[in-house]
């Protein structure tokens, strides 16, 4: 019985060590000064009018077809994370604002970074018809700002997909987004979010959202 008795107590000294286990206790923390930071800001050199009002809303200057910029600065990664000098981080991009048949602009919240959030019947108003996202992929493929497309061969119930573009591997990252004349006096939003570590081991993510208004240009080149 005794015999029975210590095994029994050792068995569950042994769970109880597993239970608390954690793999990445020894890793260091992914930022070298123990603390992950990310700044997020429009590029004032591609619009240099751009303000923020009491609101909280971002202001730019549609000029014509062209383009607004977000820029990213990363925290330097631990030495851990650093791999033959490339730091093992990484941006996403996405934006609510798509473009139908090269002139239409239209607004789904339902997208945001990184996937759905409401699946993809989310009906949309095109002039007088009312159709889905699904239903739009199959006949043109919509153009989100952020600079992807999804088109009749897009998975949307597929466990891998998500929205939204990339840029890896750098501390100082951007990322482009179409601008047309149907968004002027809308609301534009864009998601970013920076990983710090997309490798294995502890990890970081800070997210960002911009409301951007876009407003009309009246000054003179």
């Amino acid at each position: 019985m005794k015999n029975l008795f210590n095994i029994l107590l050792l068995w569950l000294v042994v769970v109880l060590s597993s239970s608390c286990y954690d793999p990445w206790k020894h890793y260091a923390y992914p930022c070298a000064d123990g603390h992950c930071d990310v700044e997020f800001w429009i590029d004032t050199l591609v619009q240099p009018n751009t303000y923020i009002d009491d609101n909280g809303f971002h202001h730019i200057e549609y000029r014509g077809p062209k383009y607004f910029t977000i820029l990213a600065k990363l925290d330097e990664m631990h030495s851990d994370y650093v791999n033959n000098g490339v730091p093992l981080v990484g941006c996403a991009w996405d934006s609510d604002t798509w473009i139908a048949f090269d002139t239409i602009s239209f607004r789904v919240p339902a997208y945001s970074i990184l996937g759905l959030k409401n699946g993809q019947n989310v009906p949309i108003s095109v002039g007088d018809l009312t159709i889905t996202m699904t239903d739009l992929a199959a006949l043109h493929p919509p153009l989100n700002i952020a600079g992807y497309q999804l088109n009749k061969a897009t998975c949307y119930t597929c466990p891998s997909f998500n929205t939204g573009t990339s840029t890896m591997y750098s501390y100082n990252s951007k990322q482009q987004f179409y601008l047309n004349r149907r968004m002027v006096g809308d609301t534009v939003t864009i998601w970013a979010a920076a990983f710090f570590n997309i490798d294995a081991g502890p990890k970081e993510e800070i997210q960002a959202e911009f409301k951007i208004i876009v407003d009309d240009y009246y000054g003179i080149d």
